[in-house]
């Protein structure tokens, strides 16, 4: 299940510049993509994708494409983050 979390944006700021999104390559995980492709481009937000390692629901090659999605709608790649271990 996606989770959202957003923290206040300092003083002054509107709307956050920077998203992060995890993914492990789950479905879930790829709707949070799709969710943030559409928040970082309507926002103009730089978007981080942090890449765990597939949890037992995941899927690698699921990763690859939510980082093509995240580019096409952005119209720039996002920052690709690794993060060791496993997502669950």
């Amino acid at each position: 299940m996606p989770v959202l979390v957003a923290r206040r944006p300092p003083e002054g700021v509107t709307f956050p510049k920077r998203i992060l999104v995890a993914t492990d390559g789950s479905a879930d995980a790829e709707r949070a993509v799709e969710l943030t492709a559409r928040i970082g481009h309507r926002y103009a937000a730089r978007v981080y994708l942090l890449r765990v390692d597939p949890g037992p629901h995941g899927d690698p090659t699921r990763i690859a494409g939510d980082a093509v999605s995240l580019t096409a709608e952005l119209g720039c790649k996002p920052t690709m983050l690794r993060a060791l271990g496993h997502a669950d």
